[in-house]
């Protein structure tokens, strides 16, 4: 439907509306006056012959302020001239009119239309729109309209016009701000937000193409309420808002040039000096690797021979008790070199992984195999330690891995189920299959009855360096990164690691799962933070693989 936008009674007619152009026109050449047709305008129904007439007389206003043409300032100056000189502030502001209008009856006039616009496209008609009003506007000079008659209209402008000129503007925007509130939140509950929001959009849109300019304009966006074009206000701002905005906001930026050229300069300095100690820093950590891993090499080989020239020492010692102190002596320096090469073998996995050079060969295996070897190498350590040490694995379990880097995650684990248990206690290894979406899966699982896991601590329990309280009391010693070595490993081959544990004294279950196929299909190689791991031919010799590996771990080397 269509609503009759202002009183024809109130409104100029066409010889009127046409005197204030042709008198602005006359100021201007002849042959740069536009031709005003008033006989074929006759006939044009009333919005769409304002419409006409705003363009034509925006169109000479133009022309007149370009050539300075009648001492005028600016628009402003001519408007308020012609409004004075034809009476044009007679009545309803017509669509034409309201370009001559005082602020206060744009505002006015602009809130209506933008609500009749709305209005349209609800599709609404006069008894739930009058509804509307008598809800929302009572109290306010919209409560006359009963009808939306033209006499309704007029009814409702006469009563504003008799407000104090300081109140009219505050009442415009209370009495339409409510009403537009209303119109919206019933819009939303019988449409949808989406299409409330799309109508809203769209009959601004058509405000703002035909009176943006309009000083009224800026009062009825800054009017509208908070739910209606909250995100997009500023893409309707008029012009002059944002010039004024962008125009302070610039003398702003000027009046701080000069400290920001001089935070500029230091901040050139800053980088340069950080420049220069991250190049230091880089040699530094290049040179702490470098001396680490040459230390490292040098000290496993006098190490390794320590430990076994101990271990047999202590063999030897066992037989005659006359000996009992060289055997006890013996121990400590096994005891020690172990662990000395355990921390050794960490820190070339540690270094390994965190430079991103941690590489591991995939080849089809026996898991299962994997497992009992790890079990028999450690039931000698087990024995020394007074601990039962159980491995159940059921026949072979096929699955592709690297073998050798497999064998040192189950040692670790081992090693601290056996280091974090007491004299007495048991350990037991397992392995069983597991389906899920993915496809079928091994788990391994290491249990022991020691010192268990605070509830607390399980979430970081695998994070490098990271020790639990009862940990470094049971083995101060130990550094905290064969866990997360063990569990990087673990992911390397695409599997997960946790841990179970019921609290302090209850023991702990650490788990790792590793897929049938540890490669994905179509893939040459699997990356995990910097580390890879490369699938191998089933038929690639035995020695390639172990040399691309990390070595064994030794008992006793500790998270």
């Amino acid at each position: 439907m269509r609503f009759p936008f202002f009183s024809s009674k109130a409104t100029l007619s066409l010889q009127q509306a046409i005197a204030p152009l042709t008198f602005l026109a006359g100021h201007l050449p002849e042959a740069e006056r536009p031709e005003i047709a008033s006989d074929a305008w006759a006939t044009l129904p009333m919005a769409t012959r304002d419409d006409v007439l705003r363009r034509i007389y925006l169109d000479i206003e133009a022309r007149v302020l370009r050539r300075g043409i009648g001492g005028w300032a600016d628009a402003a100056a001519i408007r308020s001239s012609l409004r004075k000189r034809f009476r044009l502030d007679r009545g309803i502001p017509s669509r034409f009119t309201v370009l001559f209008a005082e602020r206060s009856a744009q505002l006015f006039s602009l809130f209506r239309l933008f609500a009749e616009e709305v209005w349209q496209r609800a599709g609404w008609g006069n008894e739930r729109i009058t509804s509307i009003l008598r809800d929302a506007a009572a109290g306010t000079p919209l409560a006359a309209l009963v009808t939306l008659s033209e006499e309704d209209w007029n009814r409702a402008f006469r009563a504003w016009a008799q407000l104090p000129s300081r109140e009219r503007e505050a009442a415009t925007v209370t009495a339409f701000r409510r009403v537009v509130e209303r119109t919206y939140r019933d819009f939303v509950k019988e449409r949808g937000e989406s299409r409330a929001r799309i109508a809203a959009e769209e009959a601004m849109r058509a405000m703002q193409e035909s009176f943006g300019p309009l000083e009224g304009f800026a009062g009825l966006v800054s009017a509208l309420p908070e739910s209606v074009l909250s995100e997009e206000r500023i893409t309707f701002a008029p012009r002059e808002e944002l010039a004024e905005t962008v125009t302070r906001q610039a003398r702003e930026m000027k009046g701080k040039d000069v400290a920001l050229f001089a935070e500029a300069q230091k901040l050139q300095e800053t980088i340069r000096d950080l420049k220069q100690a991250n190049a230091e820093t880089e040699a530094m950590t290049h040179a702490q690797e470098d001396f680490i891993s040459v230390v490292s090499h040098q000290f496993r080989t006098p190490l390794s021979a320590i430990r076994w020239e101990a271990e047999a020492l202590l063999d030897a010692a066992a037989k005659d008790p006359n000996l009992r102190a060289v055997a006890e002596a013996a121990e400590v320096v096994r005891n020690r070199s172990v662990f000395l090469v355990g921390v050794l073998e960490n820190i070339f996995d540690l270094l390994a992984i965190e430079s991103g050079t941690f590489t591991l060969h995939l080849r089809e295996g026996d898991l299962g195999a994997v497992i009992l070897k790890s079990c028999s190498d450690f039931e000698k350590e087990a024995q020394r330690r007074g601990m039962a040490l159980r491995c159940v694995v059921s026949g072979a379990v096929r699955a592709a891995f690297d073998s050798t880097a497999i064998e040192r995650v189950v040692r670790i684990l081992l090693t601290n189920a056996l280091e974090y248990s007491e004299k007495g206690g048991a350990v037991e290894v397992g392995i069983e299959p597991h389906l899920h979406e993915g496809g079928r899966e091994f788990i391994v699982r290491v249990r022991d009855e020691g010192i268990g896991i605070r509830a607390e601590d399980r979430p970081r329990i695998f994070e490098k360096f990271f020790r639990t309280y009862n940990a470094k009391t049971k083995a101060p010693n130990g550094a905290g990164i064969a866990l997360y070595i063990a569990k990087r490993i673990v992911e390397l081959h695409r599997g997960t690691m946790s841990v179970e544990s019921k609290g302090i004294g209850t023991g702990a279950t650490f788990s790792f799962s590793l897929p049938e196929d540890g490669s994905p299909a179509g893939s040459d190689q699997i990356r995990v933070a910097g580390a890879t791991a490369s699938p191998v031919s089933p038929t690639a010799p035995e020695a390639e693989v172990a040399s691309a590996a990390p070595p064994p771990a030794d008992p006793l080397l500790g998270t």
